[in-house]
């Protein structure tokens, strides 16, 4: 019997080889995959999420893609492509990361495999090798706010219930839900208490702005679910935790600051580009890509 490219997560014998958290056993056993394959070409190997007839790469995460160096191959994807259909699956998604991650393959490889591009999205980054460089109205709007007297802290994993809590009401002002429960951003937290820092803005005794903070690996820091109530924007307190976690993590020996991606299904968010753009951070794409089979 020829060995199968597809192989069951919780039946594969050895993971990704990588110190990215996201490809981390801790960190896919806490999203509860519940349909999750397996995929090695040499010592390249994607993770897919399969539902209704799409294999997607980590549905749950920031991006999935092809980890290694082994170009796929025709025959490889042929391969994959017939395992696929025994599943009743003729439709691949990946989500490749922007080039600030240099442990994948050449996204051109899966061009030349036929795959669309659908999208690019526009993700935006933090340089950490030296200070950043804010907008003069970000630079005016962070004197101010410091002489207001707001503070950055960085928070304790205990304080994750209020934290939550804060995201989700400010999400909920805008019309929109947290992207992650509570006791799912809680497990997250218990099985990888090393990858997640937790900071926020105070004015006194006050929270005033929030965020959580992913350590992707040694060299980049992810921002993650940063959140602002309406009545506290206009004394821009994530100017001031911007700013801050920056020079944290600079001093720290990070690379970069991923600020994440300012668009949807690669529409620009203009407002958050803007802001995101006017904080120092420099511009890389983020790109989809999908074969129909």
């Amino acid at each position: 019997m020829k060995e199968k490219l597809l192989v069951p997560y919780s039946k594969a014998s050895k993971m990704p080889s990588s110190d990215i958290v996201y490809f981390s056993k801790e960190y896919l056993d806490s999203q509860a995959y519940s349909n999750l394959f397996l995929v090695s070409v040499g010592n390249t190997k994607c993770l897919f999420s399969i539902e209704k007839g799409i294999a997607t790469s980590l549905s749950k995460s920031p991006f999935g893609s092809f980890l290694g160096n082994t170009p796929i191959q025709n025959q490889h994807m042929e391969k994959l492509i017939k395992e696929l259909h025994d599943l009743k699956v003729n439709r691949l998604k990946i989500t490749h990361p922007s080039s600030i991650y240099d442990d994948f393959v050449d996204p051109e490889n899966f061009e030349a495999l036929g795959f669309l591009k659908t999208y690019d999205d526009f993700n935006q980054h933090i340089a950490l090798q030296e200070p950043v460089s804010l907008h003069e109205m970000e630079k005016r709007k962070l004197v101010k706010s410091k002489k207001e007297g707001i503070v950055t802290k960085r928070m304790s994993s205990n304080e994750l219930s209020e934290i939550h809590d804060f995201i989700a009401l400010a999400r909920q002002e805008q019309g929109l839900k947290i992207n992650i429960s509570k006791s799912k951003l809680k497990a997250l937290v218990a099985n990888l208490p090393n990858s997640f820092d937790f900071w926020g803005s105070f004015l006194g005794d006050e929270m005033i702005a929030c965020t959580v903070v992913t350590l992707v690996n040694n060299k980049i820091a992810y921002y993650f679910l940063p959140a602002t109530p309406a009545k506290f924007r206009t004394r821009s307190p994530m100017v001031v935790l911007l700013n801050d976690m920056a020079a944290y993590y600079r001093e720290n020996g990070f690379t970069f600051f991923d600020l994440g991606v300012s668009s949807i299904d690669g529409i620009k968010q203009e407002g958050l580009f803007l802001f995101k753009e006017r904080m120092g951070a420099i511009t890389t794409l983020k790109p989809t890509y999908e074969l129909v089979s």
